[in-house]
C-alpha cells in the first residue's frame, strides 16, 4: 500500500530528474509513495498507471512504459527480472533519501545488480527484510539481536554524536526504553492487518484473482464500521491494482457471482458507493461488462455459480453505476 515518503528540496534542482520529461518525473515521485520499504515495486506499466494516473486516463500504460524507460536511462530506477521471471524495479538512491522506522520486509526479490554484491542474504529470506541496508538496523529501527549488545548500550548516546535528525539514524525513545522489539508494530486503529506491502500480480492457487474482490469488499465494510480510513484506502487500492492488471482479470473466465466476472462487477459497484474516489472505479465498469458478455453463460441455474446470480448482477449494472437493489445483502452472511 502507499506510504508517506520523503521528497527533499534538492529533488527540484536534480540534474538527473531534469533530464527526463515532466510525466516521467511525476511517475518517479509517485513511485516513491508506492514502492515497498526497500524501494522495490513490480515493473508493470498497467499496474503503475492504475496507481498513479488513474484520474488522468489520457496517460496510458504505454506512456508509463515510456516514463519508466526514461527513468532507467537516467539511472533513477533499475529494472530487472526476478527468479519467477516477472519484472521488477527499484529506486536506485532509495537508501540515501528514505529513512524508514521499522521497515516491513520486502516480498519482492532483490536486484541482482545493486543488492547481490553486498554479500547479504536476500531480503525476502531475512527475518526483518533489511539485508540490503549498509547501516546497522538495530540502532535505526529497534530490532535488537543477540550480537548487538555494544550497539544497544551505545544507543542512548547516539543522539549527541552529530547525526542529522531523520537523515542518518533514528533514536526514538520507545526503542531505548523497550530494549528488544522483535514483533512488527500493530496498527493503533485496531486489528493487525498484516504486512504493509502488497505482492502485486501474484495469483493464489485455484485461479482466483489476488487479492480476492470479496475480501476487498469485506475490508472496506470493516474499515467503515471501525472508522479506519487507512484500512479503507488499503482495500480500495487493492481492488484498483486488480482492475488495472489484465493478467489478473484474465483469471476470471466465467460469469459466476461467486468466482466470476459477475461477482467482480457487483463488488466494484459496492466499493464505488463509499470510495474516496468513485470515478477511479466507474471507469472500469464498461470493460468489465464487455468481459462479462464475452464469457460463456453458466449452464446451471443456481445463485452463486449459476445463471440467477450472474443475471442479477448484470441487470443491475445496466440500470446504473450504483446498485439499485440489495439482493446481494445475504452474501455478507457467508
Amino acid at each position: 500500500m502507499a506510504r508517506i515518503r520523503t521528497i527533499k528540496p534538492e529533488a527540484f534542482v536534480s540534474e538527473s530528474l531534469a533530464a527526463v520529461s515532466l510525466t516521467a518525473e511525476r511517475t518517479f515521485l509517485g513511485l516513491l509513495t508506492q514502492a515497498d520499504d526497500q524501494g522495490r515495486h513490480r515493473d508493470h506499466a498497467a499496474i503503475i498507471a492504475g496507481q498513479l494516473w488513474v484520474l488522468r486516463p489520457e496517460h496510458t500504460p504505454s506512456d508509463v512504459e515510456t516514463d519508466l524507460a526514461q527513468l532507467a536511462d537516467a539511472g533513477l530506477v533499475c529494472r530487472y527480472k526476478g527468479p519467477d521471471d516477472k519484472r521488477y524495479l527499484h529506486i536506485v538512491t532509495w537508501q540515501q533519501h528514505q529513512k524508514i522506522n521499522r521497515p516491513s520486509k520486502s516480498r519482492l526479490p532483490e536486484c541482482p545488480r545493486h543488492d547481490a554484491p553486498l554479500g547479504t542474504v536476500p531480503s525476502i529470506a531475512t527475518p526483518a527484510g533489511r539485508g540490503s541496508f549498509a547501516e546497522p538496523s538495530p540502532m535505526a529501527h529497534g530490532v535488537l539481536h543477540e550480537d548487538s549488545r555494544e550497539i544497544r548500550e551505545a544507543a542512548p548516546h547516539s543522539a549527541n554524536e552529530g547525526d542529522t535528525a531523520g537523515q542518518r539514524r533514528f533514536t526514538e525513545p520507545s526503542v531505548r526504553e523497550q530494549g528488544r522489539l522483535t514483533a512488527d508494530p500493530v496498527s493503533p486503529h485496531g486489528p493487525d492487518l498484516g504486512p504493509r506491502t502488497m505482492d502485486l500480480g501474484n495469483t493464489p492457487s485455484g485461479g482466483a484473482s489476488a487479492p480476492a474482490p470479496d475480501t476487498v469488499s469485506a475490508q472496506q465494510l470493516a474499515a467503515l464500521a471501525l472508522n479506519d480510513p487507512d484500512r479503507k484506502r488499503m482495500a480500495e487500492r487493492a481492488l484498483l491494482y486488480c482492475l488495472a492488471d489484465p493478467a489478473q482479470l484474465d483469471q476470471l473466465t466465467n460469469r459466476g457471482l461467486c468466482h466470476g466476472i459477475a461477482g467482480l462487477l457487483r463488488v466494484v459497484q459496492r466499493v464505488t458507493q463509499d470510495a474516496d474516489e468513485p470515478r477511479a472505479f466507474i471507469g472500469y465498469l464498461p470493460q468489465l461488462s464487455e468481459r462479462f458478455l464475452a464469457a460463456e453463460p453458466p449452464v446451471e441455474i443456481g445463485f452463486l455459480d449459476g445463471a440467477v446470480g450472474s443475471t442479477l448482477a448484470f441487470q443491475d449494472i445496466q440500470e446504473g453505476i450504483l446498485p439499485t437493489s440489495d439482493w446481494d445483502a445475504c452474501l455478507l452472511l457467508t
